[in-house]
Parts: C-alpha cells; sequence; structure tokens
C-alpha cells in the first residue's frame, strides 16, 4: 500500500511538472468563451467593441460580450478545460442512462453527482481502512520481529556447575532483562 501511494505521488508531482513545462513552454493564444469553452487559437486582435481571431488562416469574429478573457495560455486555462470537458461527460452521461430508463419504464431520477460523491466516499474510506489494516499487520510483524528468542538449550547432565556456568546463567539473565541480543559480547 505505502508503494503504491508512493507511485502516484509521484505520478502526480510528474504531471505537474509536466503541465507546468507545458504553460511555459507554449506561446499558444486561447479565447475563453462566456459558457467556458476554450479555443486554441493562431493569433487574437481587438478592434473597436469585437474581438477577431484567426485559426488556420480564417478569421472570426466575436462581440466583446460573449468572451470571459483572451491571451497567453496559462495553467487555469488547462484547469478549466479539464473541469469543463469532465462535466460535460458527466451531463452527457447522465442523460444517456435517464433515456435508458425512461425508454425501458424505470422511474427513476438518476443524477450522477450523488453517484459520483458517494463513490469518491467509499473510496476514501476503503483507503483509510485499508491503511490501518496495513499498519496493523506491520506493527504485528514488528512485535512478532523484537519478541524474545531464548537460546538453544543446553543438554542437562548430572555434573555440578561450574564458576563459569554460574557467570554464563547470570550474564544471559542481564542481556535478557536489558533486550540484548542473546549472542552479544
Amino acid at each position: 500500500m505505502k508503494k503504491i501511494s508512493q507511485l502516484l505521488i509521484i505520478i502526480a508531482l510528474l504531471t505537474a511538472a509536466g503541465v507546468g513545462v507545458f504553460v511555459i513552454s507554449t506561446d499558444e493564444q486561447v479565447v475563453v468563451l462566456e459558457d467556458g469553452t476554450i479555443k486554441t487559437v493562431d493569433e487574437i486582435w481587438e478592434s473597436g467593441g469585437s474581438v477577431y481571431y484567426e485559426i488556420n488562416n480564417e478569421v472570426f469574429l466575436l462581440d466583446q460580450d460573449k468572451i470571459k478573457s483572451y491571451g497567453k495560455r496559462n495553467i487555469g486555462h488547462l484547469f478549466q478545460e479539464v473541469k469543463r470537458s469532465t462535466v460535460k461527460g458527466v451531463d452527457n452521461l447522465e442523460t444517456k442512462l435517464n433515456k435508458f430508463f425512461n425508454k425501458n419504464n424505470i422511474s427513476v431520477g438518476f443524477n450522477l453527482t450523488q453517484y459520483i460523491f458517494l463513490l469518491g466516499l467509499l473510496i476514501f474510506l476503503l483507503i483509510v481502512f485499508f491503511s490501518k489494516w496495513s499498519a496493523k499487520k506491520k506493527l504485528k510483524a514488528v512485535v512478532e520481529e523484537k519478541a524474545y528468542v531464548a537460546p538453544p538449550e543446553e543438554k542437562v547432565t548430572d555434573e555440578v556447575p561450574t564458576r563459569i556456568d554460574g557467570v554464563r546463567f547470570f550474564l544471559n539473565l542481564f542481556k535478557q532483562q536489558i533486550g540484548a541480543d542473546p549472542d552479544a559480547p
């Protein structure tokens, strides 16, 4: 899960960098109409109360009241175009679904925006659930890894313990109390 989120962050950063480089390096001119439509043009000029623009050696005329803005393309224009095309696509899908329902005598007032919101909420909750589940799984693995493993038992013999055996016993007990590895010097 961590690698997927890192990959998504890297993709988002590369996309943002690509958009920034595109906007800085382009000399495209755009005309933004009142309805949000963005037209990429070759040249723009103003004369009287009208704006003229040229696309592929054809000149077009627009009144000032039909134009929201015009000039060099910027990042805002890109976001506006993505937003407009997304809204248009959702509206188009919603219209087609409502036609399908009406054609098949299904009485549903279908509003796709509500379902998109619920889908986004579901995805968010799934991400939260899986991140907590993943964190618990990692914590359990760390706890199991850090758990104390007793040194292999030595064979018990009928011999009387020596001074070395006593020192070794208390040294191992001390290592266990401070959490050191059994093989630590």
